[in-house]
């Protein structure tokens, strides 16, 4: 499983370097927490959705997750937009790129 929570916010499009093929016949879940719906987020997971044959099922969540440094994972609040436009722009992005045997979960 990839789990990747995201600190960079750059919500503009521009032009990025992808390698122009980089499968992955072993990722079979990621999970991406912190998801805000900003273009660079949406990018990296649909590079994910291309890439990962394998893949079986992607998670995205908009809490941010991290380690108490009590022996617990605790969750941050969504933030106002993904509940309000954001969470329907990643839908919208996603649903035209995932693969139909791939779960796609937005939460």
């Amino acid at each position: 499983m990839l789990l990747l929570n995201n600190a960079d916010y750059i919500d503009e499009v521009r032009e990025i370097w992808w390698p122009s093929s980089c499968p992955s016949d072993y990722l079979k879940e990621v999970l991406i927490t912190g998801m805000h719906g900003y273009m660079s987020e949406i990018e990296i997971a649909v590079f994910l959705l291309n890439n990962a044959m394998a893949l079986e099922k992607i998670v995205i969540d908009p809490c941010s997750r991290y380690y108490n440094k009590c022996g617990k994972w605790e969750a941050s609040a969504a933030c106002a937009r993904w509940i309000g436009t954001r969470r329907q722009r990643v839908s919208n992005h996603l649903r035209v790129e995932v693969r139909p045997q791939v779960q796609l979960l937005i939460l």
